[in-house]
């Protein structure tokens, strides 16, 4: 068998989609957005993501590996070799899997460097996603196997990589029934079930494209090895839904990174490279609502909440600095009521008329005039043209208004 795999990875021809599965996965990676640069969760989740383009590129290569079984004479050739019938099918499944496999682990080396070489420590390397990653792979390389047993030409590859594709990059990212993650935020971790279950329909896929029979099967009659696989498919395919995303979030941590400023701001241990940031944008908002709304003493970043009951739901460090300050601006103001019924349309147009106002002022004031957008309100604009005292008395009018709307006891 190892002689067999030998020959066969120097005559495969996903040899040569090897290198261009690598420079794929980087060119997408290294035109991301966003924090995978600098923070290993977000690498790792990012290296995953290229999954969505390498799997379908290693299905279709796979196909074209195993189509070369319904080329002229190999069947009568094969027929009178000394060796089990399964063994060049088994040797092209697997030199196809390590080709592919390989292809993936390098771009997620390079991924995992980039946070390394920028000292960023971690006491994890993520390796969740690595493995999700994998199975994923091994999805896409066993299912263009098994198509191209079924189907002779072009069209093999071609199916074969729409399939993968539409089951990776089609279906909606929130959806249970997602294969894979888009991103790593430190407050989500991979859930031990989910990836299992992936890892079933994985397995459910490489068994049966490993026990396809090399003759078509009679109908009505299928081998127990495809058999097996295509049931275990089947009920994995099933238990997603039920079992849910991949992702689950983490438990708050009850020593999270925070800053030494007023007000202090915590963050995700692996997100510590933007705790400087974030501790000056908190200390702009609190800057800014002085004298109008109290600031809470401490920030939290999404998922550290010690309780997660609050009405704050904490800031992100995705979407940039100026959406942090906006996450934090929403925290000191007042929340909207929950009791909408009790209160007439004019009373809700006048509390969202100041809410929006002093949003906008507040975001104005901790950022600087010039981020201002211009949907903002005119009154904001004509207020932020005034001097310090008007503005301040127009923003205490504004959240009297908002503090004004409240549910009876």
């Amino acid at each position: 068998m190892l002689t067999a795999l030998l020959i066969e990875l120097r005559r495969s021809p996903v040899r040569w989609w090897a290198p261009v599965m690598v420079v794929v996965g980087l060119g997408w990676l290294f035109t991301r957005t966003g924090q995978w640069l600098s923070v290993w969760p977000q690498a790792a989740a990012a290296a995953q993501a290229t999954t969505v383009f390498l799997a379908p590129t290693s299905a279709a290569a796979a196909a074209i590996a195993a189509g070369r079984a319904h080329g002229p004479g190999v069947a009568e050739l094969t027929a009178h070799v000394p060796r089990p019938r399964s063994q060049p099918q088994l040797a092209q499944l697997a030199a196809s899997l390590l080709y592919g496999l390989t292809s993936f682990l390098v771009v997620t080396v390079v991924a995992l460097c980039s946070p390394w070489l920028k000292g960023v420590p971690s006491s994890s390397l993520w390796l969740g996603y690595t493995v999700l990653g994998l199975v994923c792979m091994i999805a896409g390389t066993a299912l263009g196997h098994w198509t191209g047993l079924l189907l002779t030409g072009p069209a093999a590859p071609a199916l074969a990589a729409v399939t993968m594709f539409a089951a990776l990059g089609v279906i909606p990212s929130d959806s249970p029934y997602n294969l894979t993650v888009i991103s790593g935020s430190p407050e989500y971790q991979i859930a031990p079930a989910a990836l299992a279950i992936r890892a079933l329909l994985a397995a459910g896929l490489l068994v049966a494209a490993v026990g396809w029979p090399q003759t078509r099967p009679r109908w009505g009659y299928l081998p127990i090895a495809p058999s097996l696989g295509i049931t275990t498919m089947v009920i994995a395919a099933v238990a997603l839904g039920p079992i849910g995303f991949p992702q689950v979030k983490r438990a708050p941590l009850t020593q999270p990174l925070c800053s030494a400023t007023t007000p202090q701001v915590c963050v995700w241990p692996e997100n510590q490279s933007s705790l400087t940031k974030a501790a000056e944008a908190g200390q702009q908002v609190a800057k800014a609502a002085a004298g109008v709304l109290p600031v809470p003493p401490r920030f939290y970043e999404t998922g550290l909440q010690p309780n997660r009951e609050a009405q704050a739901h904490g800031f992100s460090m995705r979407g940039g600095i100026e959406a942090t300050t906006d996450d934090m601006i929403s925290e000191v103001l007042p929340h909207p009521p929950v009791c909408t019924d009790s209160f007439t349309t004019q009373q809700m147009s006048q509390f969202a008329d100041a809410y929006q106002n002093l949003s906008a002022w507040l975001f104005a004031r901790a950022t600087g005039p010039g981020t201002v957008s211009g949907d903002v309100p005119g009154a904001v604009h004509r207020i932020l043209r005034q001097n310090a005292p008007e503005q301040t008395t127009w923003a205490r009018e504004q959240a009297a208004t908002i503090q004004s709307i409240q549910c009876p006891d």
